[in-house]
């Protein structure tokens, strides 16, 4: 159970580093384009780095809150099994519970994973349009 509320504490972790990160890609790239604007020299090469480099972190972010997820649907997969076996001991059910106090019905998956999972393809979604829009 602990492992559970730790994988899921790393996912949000995840994510909030993928939003510092991106704000922080932000501002440089901010900085870049109005250095791009005010010289009339070739300096779009370091605004095209960073847009790469955001699109990257965004993909990458994906892949491992994807797998990330999946781990800790697998956790939680193992742990109903364990909770159904002992449950025809007498043993009270922790995750397997409803909420609606059902015991035989599992608590669903939560939205909120679709979520976290389709934040960071948005991120690479914006950064590449960003790319597209002034290079």
């Amino acid at each position: 159970m602990r492992l559970y509320h730790h994988e899921d504490d790393l996912l949000w972790k995840k994510l909030n580093n993928l939003f510092y990160v991106t704000a922080g890609l932000l501002a440089v790239t901010g900085i870049f384009l109005d250095q791009v604007i005010a010289s009339e020299g070739d300096l779009h090469r370091l605004p095209q780095a960073v847009c790469l480099l955001g699109m990257f972190l965004g993909v990458f972010f994906a892949i491992t809150i994807h797998f990330g997820i999946n781990y800790l649907h697998n956790r939680k997969d193992a742990v109903l099994a364990v909770e159904s076996r002992l449950s025809l001991h007498g043993a009270m059910p922790l995750l397997g519970s409803g909420m609606n106090g059902d015991l035989n019905h599992p608590i669903r998956r939560a939205p909120t994973f679709r979520v976290m999972r389709m934040v960071p393809v948005l991120i690479s979604i914006g950064w590449f349009g960003v790319l597209l829009t002034y290079f």
